[in-house]
């Protein structure tokens, strides 16, 4: 007799069963091959990440006009007299523009006409006064600027009027910059110091408390030097682009994973110097002793693939990338602006060509398409923001 299987559709003979059996082992073999296909490839997507080649000489310029429309200026008036030491960090705050003084470890308030709104006053060692900010965050759902202040151990809360309120311990150790993800947790960016042996990590993520909860980045890499650029980044879109110090690799940190990759590698070893350069080289090069120039210019050289000393004003954009660096031995700085949808690099010394003012200024902020430059006229002791509307 023949065995059959009763099914809501019916009765099947026991070789169709078998039949259906082996099409069902296939077909998830055939799946899981495929899953595994498509989560390697994420992984594989994940991981990857941009080699950026400078290749052009010192002598190259680059324009405002090649990834701007137009720039607009601002002039920051000081009625009080306010002194600004260093404007070093800035961000927008409901049509206005929140600025970092470094120098002076304060905060500036201005509006978009130029007039001073506001600025913090409690520089000190008590428990709501800072003697060293270096980085600020501005929370807008609760209406604060939360500074972190490395001298202090502290990130310090003002108000909308740059009153303090309140004031967190935490525990730092070469942190540089911060950024808050939720109420109750931070991101901590280690400035990779080399007197700071305890730092495995370049990122620490940590409660109100202070308290360590995890670490991201491997420091092992690092190649330790003195005076390195501090951290420089910058968000968007739920994410934070940085660098580390003297390194040329660009990092990614998405805040709504804590998940930290790599995300760009800058490339020297094809940079071209000048032949004026190489030719004073060559007639120094047996000479001893040499001046501090020759020798810095020698340095450069040497060094295959290690002539910057670093990256900073790091800011990205939907479309651009936007970074400087600059050379042992000359003091000028050179920037890179990377168009990402089109992969058009551009690079060189950065003069502003959509203006009278052939002075491009110190990037401190990019938001949507905006980037937007400090320059100070040490003649008059004056500041002005530059904003340059960035092409689409």
């Amino acid at each position: 007799s023949r065995v059959m299987l009763i099914n809501k559709g019916g009765a099947y003979p026991l070789f169709l069963i078998k039949f259906i059996s082996i099409i069902k082992i296939m077909k998830t073999k055939y799946l899981v091959l495929i899953a595994l296909f498509i989560f390697s490839c994420k992984e594989q997507s994940d991981n990857a990440f941009e080699i950026l080649n400078i290749e052009i000489n010192l002598e190259i310029t680059l324009k405002s006009s090649v990834f701007s429309n137009s720039v607009s200026y601002v002039s920051l008036k000081n009625k009080n007299k306010t002194v600004i030491g260093e404007i070093s960090k800035m961000r927008i705050l409901e049509n206005k523009f929140v600025f970092l003084d470094k120098k002076l470890s304060k905060i500036l308030i201005f509006d978009y006409k130029g007039e001073l709104v506001g600025f913090s006053n409690n520089y000190g060692k008590g428990p709501l006064e800072v003697s060293e900010i270096v980085d600020f965050y501005i929370d807008t759902l609760n209406e604060t600027i939360e500074v972190l202040d490395v001298a202090g151990y502290k990130i310090l809360v003002y108000n909308k009027e740059l009153e303090p309120i309140r004031k967190m311990r935490v525990k730092i150790n070469g942190q540089r910059n911060f950024f808050k993800i939720s109420d109750n947790h931070y991101l901590l960016f280690n400035d990779n110091s080399p007197f700071e042996n305890k730092i495995y990590r370049t990122i620490s993520l940590v409660d109100t408390l202070g308290n360590h909860i995890n670490s991201y980045i491997d420091n092992s890499d690092l190649l330790y030097l003195l005076f390195a650029e501090r951290n420089c980044f910058n968000e968007f879109e739920k994410k934070i682009i940085f660098n580390r110090s003297y390194s040329e690799d660009i990092f990614e940190f998405d805040t709504r994973t804590n998940y930290a990759k790599l995300k760009y590698r800058i490339n020297f070893e094809n940079f071209k110097f000048p032949d004026n350069v190489l030719k004073e080289y060559s007639k120094i090069i047996d000479k001893f002793p040499v001046s501090s120039d020759y020798l810095l210019k020698l340095i450069d050289i040497a060094n295959s693939g290690k002539y910057a000393k670093g990256l900073g004003d790091l800011y990205e954009n939907n479309k651009y990338l936007f970074f400087s660096y600059d050379l042992t031995s000359t003091p000028n700085k050179y920037y890179v602006v990377y168009d990402k949808f089109n992969k058009v690099l551009n690079n060189g010394l950065l003069i502003n060509d959509l203006s009278p003012i052939a002075d491009f200024g110190k990037p401190v902020c990019m938001q949507g398409n905006k980037l937007y430059t400090v320059l100070y006229n040490e003649d008059s002791d004056t500041y002005q923001i530059a904003i340059y509307d960035l092409k689409e």
